[in-house]
């Protein structure tokens, strides 16, 4: 809406133009203020055809194979446990996504004290969307 009053068009433009830009400085200045804690943190994730020796960022294994999920959710747990060592946790904590499937444990599967997060970096272990995990005490019998 032009304001009212002798003002000419290109004055009034430009006074347009610089509310404008003072409008968008204030948004950027805004979200750079956000607090840290906005971050969605990091997600490792397990799965069946998964492998021990990735990284367990990505919920699939790539192309050539050469990264992917973890395998069992004691390696998910040592990374987490090798990241506390080297700092603290991201802001938004680590999630762990298991995804579908039938995880028979070898051993006991342990959680300690160095294995708790805090308010800030919470720790989850949880099945990857409505994925129907099983975790498996023993090894199956057959016949």
């Amino acid at each position: 809406m032009r304001p009212a009053g002798n003002i000419d068009n290109h004055e009034w433009e430009e006074r347009l133009m610089k509310r404008s830009c003072e409008t968008l400085r204030g948004i950027f200045l805004f979200a750079l203020l956000l607090p840290c804690s906005t971050s969605l943190g990091l997600d490792l994730h397990v799965a069946i055809d998964g492998n021990d020796a990735w990284t367990g960022r990505p919920a699939q294994s790539n192309a050539d194979k050469s990264d992917g999920p973890f395998a069992t959710i004691e390696r998910a747990r040592d990374e987490i446990r090798r990241l506390k060592r080297q700092g603290p946790l991201p802001a938004g904590g680590v999630t762990v996504h298991i995804h579908e499937g039938d995880y028979v444990l070898e051993r006991t599967f342990e959680l300690t004290a160095k294995d708790t997060g805090t308010a800030e970096t919470p720790i989850t272990y949880r099945a990857h969307g409505d994925a129907k995990v099983r975790l498996l005490g023993g090894r199956p019998i057959t016949n």
